[in-house]
């Protein structure tokens, strides 16, 4: 027995050599001041993700390395770090990788009493042998704060005790870009306190393991590029500096990144003492095979520079500074260097390397710089507001420092941004919010009715529903009450269409009372899906809404009656409106439930939209279908075609979806494609969106292509490209577009202008 087991056990064992051939081999070294406790469950730990990850093959050597950096290891956790060595010592020992782990510790006085707070730094950076650059990193960090249980000490406080003085604040942003940091209570007081436990250091190691390896990035076709740095005031920032620096490099896409630090020290020295000379860094750059060389002066704690030379040139070509070496500042450094060495690339040329970008003013599209007013689209009004909604009646809402005004279409500020919030013009009238009330604006910005309202609509057929003191009524453009809502009216539209305003009321079940009783009977078992149980408490006596219309003098016109009603009113004297239908009790599987129809101002229903039969989705149902053009999109089976006012087929169903008819075409779908067709049904463009694309509004379209938004004419083909983050269809001549974050408009480019 004793031999079969031993005969298995060797199986597996040769059996895990074969797997691990063909991986590659991560050589794993901790170092850090932390206790050897802490550091073991680090290695142990890394070594279990690397080798669970079934890519690489794991080896521990942290004694190899120390035992030959033992020089090394104080550079190894003072912030004068070197990868040199260990890409040297890496090829000794035949390892394709190495995972360096760094596990420090730091304290500082905080709270009551000045107590101590120990702060744990765990970092850890993948570097590959050959190329002698990292290729991943990764770093969290945990608080050990004092025991809760002590009198003097901060206890479960402690975070926001640090974070309420200057010092403690500026060590905690510090080290505010680790991913997660964890808060670990004193339950183990061994080493007075300051062992950090281990399911804490399990967790985090775990947790940067698992980063460092979905973040490995490739190097090739990156300039590479190697941080200095010369000195650092305090035990960690030098540190904490060159691995933001690396990291930010890194995931910039353009450059790969390494600390040469101590190479650097050996053969040139210190760089603070006032007599620098770039010439050695240059020749020590080549040597090591380095482009360019980021310079890191940490002076002290209120002031960082940094350099870029170009070790081919031997030209500075980048500098920045920093008020500390806090990480948002550390970041704004390299966003500025990064700036300083990217190439302005002119209009009409191609971006050709990562070191290139589009100069100011330009964007990118399709490889090539373009310049927006050359591309098909004119800036009327420049991108400068925060916000803004479509011009109506030649005035724009421009929002800016948070109040709201309103331009014209030159981006003159007629009135100069002073609201809360205001609503479009319409009828020579906008809603505008001052001080929580709700009043109208002429278009100079004078007050024709005082602002006294809680919420209002916009004005439409001269009148605009208002609501004041919990009490919603309709009001004419000089602020009198033209009638009062009724209590039991709980929903509306926001607007009046030819004459009328559709109102939703509360009621009770319009069913017999023996109907409701038999419709109690069907179990709810039957009710297959949300909008059934709605339907079935709707015909059980239970209070429900119904739509009706009401005139101008507040009088009902058509009795409420509908279940829904489209929110874009009358058009070409039709409506679109859903009306409940019984539960067949003897025949429950064929009985309707809602209907929709298309009704005209008198209530008759002119044809039947759609039919909801039991189980279905009312989710199908076009309640934005309307007579648009002559021309209402209806719904026969699974398929859409158009019918004209008359309730005559126009189009034949034969689309999954249909919209309404703007400008003489119609967006559709058919074989999961988006087109446009004519009112003959005949194909203009044809289906080829996947989705993100709008009706034509004025000749334009709005369309999506890569995540950017533009415009296509009635051919299909792009009038003006998709070089924007969001755009809204033409209105009044001029688009409503969002570039790089801001607001403005643009206007169509024609032959000659």
């Amino acid at each position: 027995m004793k031999q079969i087991f031993i005969f298995m056990l060797a199986a597996i064992c040769i059996s895990a050599a074969a797997f691990g051939q063909n991986k590659k081999t991560v050589a794993v070294y901790v170092t850090g001041n932390c206790d050897e406790v802490v550091r073991k469950v680090v290695s142990s730990r890394i070594i279990a993700q690397i080798v669970r990850s079934k890519e690489y093959a794991a080896v521990e050597r942290t004694a190899d390395f120390l035992a030959e950096l033992r020089g090394e290891q104080y550079y190894q956790y003072s912030g004068k770090v070197d990868d040199g060595q260990i890409i040297k010592l890496g090829k000794q020992f035949g390892a394709s990788l190495v995972c360096v782990a760094d596990a420090s510790e730091t304290s500082f006085d905080g709270g009551i009493d000045y107590q101590k707070v120990y702060e744990y730094i765990f970092t850890t950076r993948l570097i590959n042998i050959e190329t002698g650059l990292i290729i991943s990193l990764s770093s969290m960090s945990v608080v050990k704060c004092p025991n809760e249980n002590d009198e003097r000490s901060i206890g479960k406080d402690c975070k926001e005790h640090m974070i309420k003085y200057e010092y403690h604040d500026s060590f905690y942003t510090l080290y505010r870009y680790h991913d997660k940091r964890y808060i670990s209570n004193n339950d183990d007081r061994s080493d007075n306190g300051r062992r950090i436990n281990q399911e804490t250091v399990v967790t985090i190691t775990d947790n940067l393991t698992a980063e460092l390896l979905q973040n490995v990035t490739t190097t090739a076709g990156k300039r590479k590029l190697a941080v200095y740095v010369t000195k650092s005031s305090g035990v960690f920032q030098g540190k904490t500096v060159s691995l933001r620096l690396i990291q930010n490099f890194t995931n910039s896409g353009i450059y790969a990144a390494v600390d040469r630090t101590s190479d650097f020290q050996k053969e040139i020295g210190y760089q603070y003492t006032g007599k620098v000379d770039d010439r050695q860094l240059t020749r020590l750059g080549r040597q090591l095979g380095i482009n360019l060389v980021c310079v890191v002066d940490v002076l002290s704690t209120d002031y960082t520079d940094v350099r870029m030379v170009n070790v081919e040139t031997g030209i500075i070509v980048a500098t920045s500074q920093a008020s500390s070496w806090r990480i948002d500042n550390i970041d704004a450094i390299t966003t500025e260097l990064l700036s300083q060495t990217v190439e302005c690339v002119k209009k009409d040329e191609k971006i050709t390397s990562p070191l290139m970008k589009c100069c100011e003013g330009l964007t990118l599209i399709d490889g090539v710089c373009r310049d927006l007013n050359n591309i098909g689209s004119n800036w009327v009004i420049n991108p400068q507001f925060d916000d803004a909604m479509s011009f109506h009646e030649d005035m724009a809402a421009v929002k800016q420092n948070g109040k709201w005004g309103f331009i014209d279409k030159t981006g003159k500020r007629v009135i100069p941004p002073q609201f809360s919030l205001v609503q479009s013009f319409s009828e020579g009238l906008a809603a505008a919010k001052q001080d929580g009330k709700f009043g109208f604006i002429d278009k100079t910005g004078n007050w024709i009715i005082n602002p006294k309202f809680d919420n209002v609509s916009g004005f439409s057929e001269g009148l605009a529903v208002v609501e004041q003191n919990r009490k919603w009524g309709v009001i004419n453009k000089t602020g009198k009450v033209a009638f009062w809502l009724k209590k039991d009216i709980k929903d509306f539209n926001t607007h009046f269409s030819e004459g009328l305003l559709a109102v939703g009321m509360e009621k009770k079940s319009i069913l017999p009372k023996r109907e409701r009783e038999l419709n109690r009977l069907l179990s709810w078992g039957d009710l297959r899906n949300i909008n059934e149980q709605k339907k079935y408490r709707e015909f059980t006596g239970e209070t429900v809404e119904r739509w009706g219309f009401l005139n101008k003098k507040g009088e009902w016109e058509i009795e409420p009656q509908f279940y829904s009603v489209g929110s874009s009113g009358f058009n070409d004297g039709l409506i679109t409106v859903t009306i409940p239908v019984p539960y067949k009790v003897a025949d429950k599987t064929s009985g309707n439930h809602y209907n929709t129809y298309s009704i005209d101002r008198n209530g008759n229903r002119i044809f039947q939209i759609y039919s909801d039969a039991f189980g279905g989705d009312l989710a199908t149902v076009n309640y934005s279908s309307q007579v648009s053009e002559g021309l209402i999109a209806v719904r026969k089976n699974t398929m859409w075609g158009y019918k004209d006012k008359t309730g005559k087929w126009v189009i034949q169903p034969q689309f999954e979806v249909a919209g309404n008819f703007y400008d003489s075409m119609a967006l559709v779908k058919q074989d999961k494609k988006y087109g446009y067709i004519d009112k003959e049904g005949k194909w203009l463009i044809l289906p080829q969106f996947n989705g993100d694309v709008y009706s034509f509004k004025e000749g334009m379209a709005v369309a999506k292509q890569n995540n950017k938004w533009g415009f296509i004419d009635k051919t299909g083909k792009w009038a003006i490209l998709p070089v924007f983050d969001d755009a809204w269809g033409f209105s009044e001549g001029l688009a409503k577009v969002k570039y790089n974050g801001k607001i403005g408009f643009i206007a169509l480019r024609t032959s000659g202008e």
